[in-house]
């Protein structure tokens, strides 16, 4: 398992989280015509704006508000990602707060997404990515946070300080107050991700 780490280590990219046939499992499972995605016409841009090609899928796993409140089958495969993370930055895991999978589709643009928190709380969080394949759509990281509210529209708060992109068992923590955004896939077919909001203190 190899790290990187920002020098203020509020973002900490982690390679080779899994095994190969845990990893190899959980995409299986993504990819199958059984797996219960839920179809989004806006995975993209504000609610407000309109992108084509900005739609995709979703599945949700943890999701303690509205539509699927109630924990996913799959929760307890996809959930191991997050403790290893977790464990290889020594910090205990303490509460999870919202875990799901997006799938984004090929577009013929490569537009970057809005930016964004994944959970708008003024308390301390962590946010967690998780790729199960590997993927053109680079995630990017601004150089602002965002507290208890929605993320500012102005362009100029709009600088990306750092760009990971998806590769097949690799996994991002980082402070869950950084705004940060998905761009869409040009090439490969789609970038499936999995995603967690969560609480965890130091050693």
């Amino acid at each position: 398992m190899n790290q990187f780490v920002d020098p203020d280590r509020e973002i900490v990219v982690i390679d080779d989280v899994l095994s190969p046939s845990h990893l190899a499992f959980m995409l299986e499972a993504v990819k199958s015509n059984r797996f219960p995605w839920y179809y989004m016409s806006n995975t993209h841009t504000y609610e407000d704006e309109y992108l084509p090609n900005s739609h995709g899928f979703i599945h949700w796993m943890h999701e303690p508000q509205g539509f699927g409140a109630e924990p996913s089958a799959y929760l307890n495969v996809f959930s191991p990602a997050l403790y290893v993370m977790v464990d290889a930055v020594g910090m205990v895991f303490e509460q999870l707060i919202r875990a799901r999978v997006n799938l984004t589709l090929r577009s013929p643009e490569q537009i970057p997404g809005y930016p964004h928190v994944d959970w708008n709380d003024r308390e301390q969080y962590c946010s967690a990515l998780f790729y199960l394949e590997d993927s053109d759509g680079d995630t990017l990281f601004y150089d602002y946070k965002c507290i208890g509210g929605d993320v500012s529209k102005d362009p100029s708060t709009k600088k990306v300080v750092k760009r990971v992109t998806p590769k097949a068992n690799r996994g991002i923590l980082f402070n869950g107050h950084i705004a940060h955004s998905a761009t869409l896939p040009l090439v490969s077919p789609t970038r499936t991700v999995v995603n967690f909001c969560f609480k965890a203190s130091k050693l």
